[in-house]
């Protein structure tokens, strides 16, 4: 797809591809769908994407194939597929009952912008990658579950955070991330009730300290749940914590 406007609803995947899946560019919006996007390769270079999934939001997989690899690395058991998820640039804002962002392969994350809201079920995440998962730029923000999270590989080169809070918030609490400083970096508000949420931008540093804060109030440009030039106040403290490795998990 390299351009073009699409407006989609369906009952089965909004769009299928047998092997590889590519977006240069166009505003895709799917209302309604299955699984929204699934191939066996699924690139993302441009455009836009928003999709309401009752199952994945994006799904890379082999099927029933036999092209199986090795046993999956520290998040479970799953084998490790000859399929990939690649996103350099572009929007994508996943809407999903399902995994959100899923791969039966490899996930490689390096610009762009990546919104999750995820799955408040616990059989199901908001990230789900059976093999590496690497991040070096872009943002990444995903709201869902906390009983199947994950966190990219260690061999990511953009630092990330994953926040487990002690149980699940609802629908529409805000979750923000400020400096040392007070400043905002984030601010989302999460369509889904959540427990669980991955952050990676390039502003996360190592050997700085942030603050999470989840409800309170907000004011500021909206898009899909993610503000810009926004006031936040009145939200509750949960964590401080200072960045010395790629992942921090709170």
């Amino acid at each position: 797809i390299v351009d073009g406007s699409f407006s989609l609803s369906t009952d089965d995947d909004g769009i299928h591809a047998e092997n590889t899946l590519t977006i240069e560019n166009g505003d895709i919006l799917i209302n309604k769908c299955y699984e929204g996007l699934e191939a066996t390769d699924i690139i993302l270079n441009g455009g836009s994407v928003v999709l309401t999934s009752s199952d994945d939001g994006i799904n890379a997989t082999v099927g029933t194939s036999s092209e199986m690899l090795e046993p999956r690395g520290p998040g479970g058991g799953e084998t490790v597929q000859d399929c990939s998820v690649t996103i350099s640039g572009g929007i994508l804002v996943l809407y999903s009952s399902g995994d959100g962002l899923d791969s039966n392969g490899t996930m490689n994350i390096s610009g762009g912008q990546v919104i999750v809201h995820g799955p408040s079920a616990d059989n199901n995440g908001a990230l789900d990658c059976n093999g590496t998962f690497e991040i070096s730029g872009g943002l990444l923000i995903a709201a869902g579950s906390s009983r199947m999270t994950e966190t990219p590989s260690s061999s990511s080169s953009q630092y990330s955070v994953l926040v487990e809070f002690n149980s699940s918030l609802g629908t529409n609490t805000l979750f923000n991330l400020q400096s040392e400083s007070g400043e905002n970096i984030v601010t989302f508000k999460p369509a889904h009730s959540y427990q669980a949420v991955n952050i990676s931008l390039p502003e996360l540093k190592n050997g700085e300290s942030y603050s999470i804060f989840n409800g309170g109030n907000v004011s500021g440009n909206e898009f899909n749940g993610v503000y810009s030039e926004e006031t936040y106040s009145s939200g509750n403290k949960y964590a401080d914590f200072t960045i010395s490795s790629v992942n921090t998990i709170l």
